[in-house]
């Protein structure tokens, strides 16, 4: 094989001028990302090497090794381009467009991303963080400006003569949506509670009792803030999350720019009661044609720990193993990415995130169980269920049967909530979700489409408690 085919297959033009020691500043980077080995070569030699790629043999050539051997070529930080196409789409968009405040939102995200890994290193949970963001740019950029991300992370791709600017008439809800990603949970039997003779387990929790429940789908992580942004966004009337306590300070969001704390885009959103969980779970099906709830807390019970004859206490099985999940000993004393802890606080089903972190809203009201030994429970229909326990709490407190209850207007800096939908609902791909944008565009405004939710508040509410009757035990 000749230098010429040795350039090519390095990617320089060839060129009679080039030196040996300019070749090997090439192949010196190419080692650097195991791409050669040239360690069988003696300095002043010359030899064969392969060129290989993700581990399989593309080029060879003969090449005469320098005696001194040149300064390796400095490697390009490879997070360059992810900030040249975020540079390229917001120049295409303009401030004036109506994605644009949508694109500002991920480049942030993704800019927190970069910086950590930088900082600190990539790892995997950062790896999977920037390739959800990734994906997100990569449907906006689609579908705002016709090119994807990647094509504007190419740094010959041309910069716009002027930006889009695309009037904001009347924006889609869906022009600002993040759907979230959901989980298949089977139908069939799951075990409920905790046995009699369990010393770990409260007398709410008992006994331990099995149920059959119909298919359904439940949130792969919990509402993180920027989902949660994205509905207040769509409903500007709709309070932020926001307590007068001091515990609260590092949780609430800004009241007057209507933004969550900074870096936490990926956490959890907390300080929403109740109300607030339904409300989005509302506007989410209005959205997106789809009916959206919380979960029950048998559902709930069931995707943490899976079905029969399945009795595991926490997500991962039997054994508490600290450092699996946010709780109070692991010493954050704060929320975290849901992404965070996503190859070890993981349920049978792939759920991510059901111990620890926050508590979470579900749909059931605090009632005691048939046959409860807890003396003075009743169907009080004045609290709600949460599970899952938080970064507050201790390892007994996010054991999978542990039950919490909060009044429904409660407002916690560790209290979340993630959703569910009945089964053979999907999260929205591109194409359909491009054809609600285009439906809901021909209505005459979005006060129109929100007055008319407004009107049909009730009756959504009865069908929630009509499916939620569907989707109840039978014992």
């Amino acid at each position: 094989m000749t230098f010429g085919n040795l350039y090519d297959a390095i990617g320089v033009a060839p060129s009679e001028e080039q030196r040996v020691e300019e070749v090997w500043e090439q192949i010196f980077s190419l080692q650097e990302k195991e791409w050669v080995d040239f360690s069988s070569l003696e300095n002043g030699s010359g030899g064969e090497i392969w060129i290989t790629s993700k581990g399989a043999k593309v080029a060879k050539g003969i090449v005469k090794k320098p005696a001194v051997m040149p300064k390796p070529a400095p490697l390009p930080d490879v997070y360059t381009s992810y900030e040249t196409g975020l540079r390229w789409l917001l120049q295409y968009l303009g401030p004036g467009h109506s994605r644009y405040s949508e694109a500002l939102v991920y480049e942030q995200r993704l800019s927190e991303n970069i910086a950590r890994s930088r900082l600190h290193g990539d790892t995997e949970t950062r790896r999977a963080e920037r390739s959800e963001i990734i994906s997100r740019l990569d449907e906006l950029a689609l579908l705002a400006v016709g090119k994807s991300f990647s094509e504007l992370r190419d740094p010959t791709t041309p910069s716009p003569p002027q930006p889009l600017n695309v009037p904001v008439t009347a924006p889609s809800p869906l022009q600002a949506l993040d759907v979230p990603a959901t989980v298949a949970i089977p139908a069939g039997p799951s075990w409920v509670g905790s046995p009699l003779d369990d010393p770990e387990a409260h007398d709410n929790e008992k006994p331990c009792h099995e149920v059959e429940l119909r298919g359904y789908r439940i949130g792969r992580y919990p509402i993180t803030n920027a989902q949660y942004a994205r509905f207040l966004a769509d409903n500007p009337d709709h309070p932020v999350p926001h307590a007068d306590e001091e515990r609260a300070r590092p949780y609430n969001w800004d009241s007057h720019a209507r933004t969550y704390p900074e870096g936490k885009a990926d956490h959890p959103v907390v300080l929403v009661s109740w109300h607030d969980a339904e409300t989005y779970c509302r506007w989410l099906s209005q959205v997106t044609g789809q009916h959206y709830r919380l979960p029950t807390e048998e559902e709930w019970e069931k995707a943490a720990r899976g079905g029969s004859p399945e009795t595991r206490r926490y997500p991962w099985g039997n054994e508490w193993n600290p450092g699996y999940c946010n709780v109070q000993e692991l010493g954050r004393n704060c929320t975290t990415s849901v992404h965070e802890f996503e190859q070890t606080n993981k349920s049978p089903f792939g759920v991510v995130d059901m111990a620890g972190n926050v508590w979470e809203w579900t749909a059931s009201w605090y009632e005691p169980y048939p046959g409860s030994p807890h003396e003075g429970l009743h169907n009080d229909q004045f609290h709600r269920v949460v599970r899952g326990g938080s970064w507050h709490s201790d390892p007994q407190s996010v054991r999978i049967s542990c039950r919490g209850r909060y009044e429904p207007d409660a407002q916690r800096p560790y209290l979340g909530f993630r959703i569910a939908l009945d089964a053979g609902s999907e999260s929205v791909d591109t194409t359909s979700r491009q054809k609600t944008i285009e439906q809901l565009e021909q209505a005459d405004t979005s006060a129109q489409m929100l007055h008319s939710a407004s009107q049909r508040e009730e009756s959504v509410e009865a069908i929630d408690r009509v499916a939620l009757r569907q989707n109840l035990i039978t014992h």
